[in-house]
């Protein structure tokens, strides 16, 4: 069995290499043992999930910024 898994993954990553579309994803060890890993998957969830939000973070602080140069951000609001 162990055997068939490690063809599994090679045979997935000559595809990922092969692949120009860049459509193909790679599975994880945990989707083939999902119980022996299972806190590394939660891990690495809880990991993507916390990067997501600092990129969410990061996007809405640039588009504040340019909102505010386009705008005039706070002075506009003072001058009213």
């Amino acid at each position: 069995m162990m055997k068939y898994v490690q063809a599994l993954q090679t045979a997935e990553f000559i595809a990922k290499i092969c692949d120009t579309k860049k459509e193909m994803k790679v599975r994880n060890i945990w989707d083939y043992y999902p119980e022996l890993f299972n806190e590394e998957k939660q891990r690495q969830e809880k990991e993507q999930e916390e990067e997501n939000f600092f990129t969410y973070k990061q996007k809405r602080q640039e588009y504040a910024k340019m909102h505010n140069t386009r705008f005039g951000g706070d002075a506009a609001c003072r001058k009213k």
